[in-house]
């Protein structure tokens, strides 16, 4: 790799002049600019930008950390991510943490979190970057973030204990509440739930989307059409046995996985979807399409929440000091063929 010493020997004029042409920082005679320019080209010169960088402390770099790149929410938002911050000339540096991988779903409390966490900010800092994205595994409170960090952080599909920091997240109750609707529109009067872990964030805001579409129709809500799940096909499965001798026409899972396993039971069961059970799900996973029948689900907006992290990150980055702010997308209703007009009354 050629060096600015080499080019001031070659275009003979003296260091300084090469810097200011190359840098345009200064008034240069116009054949003396075409000497240098020439020199560099046949030199094949390539400018040092991390250096430049530096010394303009700049780096134009982020940080990504990510509890679990292997979640299948995470890739969609890493991706946004990615080209929203190469649309605006950064670069990124990805840190996964693998919490699932080393500690199973239920981590959260583990002191090893906290170490790991401040390890990945560390190495972050220490390269030099502007900025930092915490991708969560699913939304909740993250408490094992250390306070202090001297950049400009964005949790995404998270939130933070401290109100100073941003955070970008989705409307779960409100999909909720828009697919209950959707069931009611349909004619269904007796709705179940297939709902994930009674201690899951998640499940709370969408368990109160569906009381407030079931309030609003002004029909009653019952504790026994809700089952809990574990976020797997099998969990809705066997909530589904639990449902189905109770005469609902129509049974919203919160997960596309536990959706699949309802319609396993009801095929079981000869109860045909969707002439005698609606179904639906909620995520839009790749599988919903590939069920049979296809799967009616929520769409959520992980691609735009990525982008939407990284361009208050450089927003932050760009005009400190640092503003709390929160964002929060809609979701969507994927209609598909796992739901239909109820054509009979519920037991």
């Amino acid at each position: 790799m050629s060096t600015i010493k080499e080019i001031a020997c070659r275009a003979n004029v003296s260091i300084a002049t090469v810097s200011n042409v190359l840098n345009n920082t200064a008034q240069v005679k116009e054949e003396t600019r075409v000497r240098v320019q020439n020199a560099a080209k046949e030199l094949e010169y390539t400018p040092n930008i991390i250096a430049k960088n530096l010394k303009n402390k700049k780096t134009h770099t982020i940080g990504v950390i990510t509890e679990d790149i292997t979640a299948f929410n995470t890739p969609a938002i890493v991706d946004g991510i990615d080209e929203f911050r190469d649309e605006n000339g950064y670069h990124f540096i990805l840190s996964n943490l693998r919490l699932v991988k080393h500690f199973g779903h239920d981590f959260d409390h583990r002191n090893e979190c906290f170490n790991l966490v401040n390890i990945a900010i560390n190495t972050l800092l220490s390269k030099q970057v502007e900025g930092i994205i915490y991708v969560g595994h699913h939304y909740r409170c993250i408490n094992f973030v250390p306070a202090g960090i001297p950049i400009p952080l964005v949790f995404c599909y998270c939130f933070s204990n401290d109100p100073s920091r941003p955070f970008v997240y989705y409307d779960d109750e409100q999909a909720a509440f828009d697919m209950t609707e959707y069931l009611i529109s349909l004619g269904h009067r007796k709705i179940g739930v297939v709902a994930g872990p009674l201690n899951s964030t998640h499940t709370l805001n969408r368990l109160r989307g569906y009381e407030k579409a079931l309030y609003r129709n002004k029909m009653l809500y019952s504790p026994d059409l809700i089952q809990y799940g574990d976020w797997d096909e099998q969990s809705g499965y066997e909530c589904t046995a639990s449902l189905l001798p109770q005469g609902v026409t129509a049974i919203f899972a919160m997960n596309d996985l536990m959706a699949g396993g309802t319609m396993e039971k009801a095929r079981e069961l000869n109860y045909s979807v969707p002439e005698r059970l609606s179904v639906a799900g909620f995520d839009n996973r790749e599988c919903s399409s590939f069920y049979t029948p296809q799967l009616t689900t929520v769409s959520v907006p992980f691609y735009e929440i990525g982008r939407e992290s990284v361009k208050i990150l450089l927003s932050l980055i760009s005009n400190p000091p640092y503003q709390p702010k929160t964002v929060k997308f809609t979701c969507s209703i994927v209609k598909r063929e796992s739901t239909g007009i109820c054509f009979q009354e519920s037991v």
